[in-house]
């Protein structure tokens, strides 16, 4: 753990004792992290589960408890709750996800596989007003660690039509010369769904599980190949070089579903590449 936190990390604590709400804090992220831990450039990351999320989403008042704040703004965490993230003026970068607890079960955020996969690389329970999360968290991971990643049909079925269908989409604004929308949605949108098949690949081809989320690490984990094609997937504000990396990007995920499909037994829609190939190449 960096030092500058130290004292930090203390005042959260303080600062969850004398809010009745908040039923526990969980440290995640570099700062508690086994693999790939803590630099001079990271920041804390700590989870406020309260039965009160609202007083901390239309509030910024209490994060003066903790510093002068330059900047503080409200971002959509993974699992669609809130987090907000806060700049101190001595270079200290805090994010707060708020977790809201159904007071009926307030410990029903340990069913995420998502969450636990974060709460895996490395977690700190700061804060439990019941005594009882460390336990419980525990339990949760031992089942999820047996678990082992599952491989739905639908689910990958469904990645390769929302891929093949906004590639299209993709293709059509840069012909109605909105390169704006063109661009953003090649290096965003499909390059996330590119993202997530990798993934895949990486787990069922290569038996080398990708846990980082947002693509973090992700160098460490693909072949070379693969990062020299990258290059072709990603385009500036530029009609030419756009047109190019939706043609690369068509490729090269098609590749690895082709690959992801065979490697599960699964039959890949041969009649949807093509007619997708096919409408590419009227647009182009």
């Amino acid at each position: 753990m960096c030092d500058k936190y130290k004292v930090t990390i203390k005042k959260i604590i303080a600062f969850a004792q004398d809010n009745k709400d908040i039923q526990a804090i969980i440290m995640v992220g570099s700062q508690c992290r086994r693999i790939k831990p803590a630099d001079e450039y990271s920041d804390l990351d700590v989870i406020v589960c309260t039965t009160d999320p609202q007083k901390y989403i239309r509030n910024a008042d209490w994060i003066n408890y903790f510093g002068n704040p330059v900047c503080s703004f409200i971002e959509t965490t993974f699992d669609g709750d809130k987090e907000r993230r806060v700049l101190y003026d001595d270079n200290r970068d805090i994010d707060f996800p708020i977790l809201p607890l159904d007071s009926a079960q307030p410990f029903d955020f340990l069913d995420n596989p998502d969450l636990l996969s974060i709460l895996e690389s490395g977690h700190r329970v700061l804060y439990d007003r019941a005594n009882t999360l460390a336990e419980k968290i525990k339990s949760a991971l031992q089942k999820y660690q047996h678990s082992g990643p599952g491989y739905a049909k639908s689910e990958i079925e469904n990645l390769v039509n929302d891929f093949n269908y906004h590639i299209i989409w993709a293709l059509k604004k840069l012909k109605r010369k909105e390169l704006w929308t063109a661009v953003n949605c090649v290096n965003n949108y499909l390059n996330k769904l590119l993202l997530r098949m990798m993934k895949y690949h990486a787990g069922i081809c290569n038996c080398n599980e990708i846990k980082w989320p947002v693509g973090r690490f992700l160098e460490e984990y693909i072949p070379d190949a693969f990062k020299e094609t990258l290059k072709s997937c990603f385009c500036r504000y530029d009609e030419s070089e756009a047109g190019k990396s939706i043609k690369a990007l068509f490729g090269f995920f098609n590749e690895l579903a082709n690959q992801v499909y065979k490697k599960l037994g699964f039959d890949y829609d041969i009649g949807q590449l093509k007619t997708v190939k096919k409408f590419i190449d009227l647009l182009s």
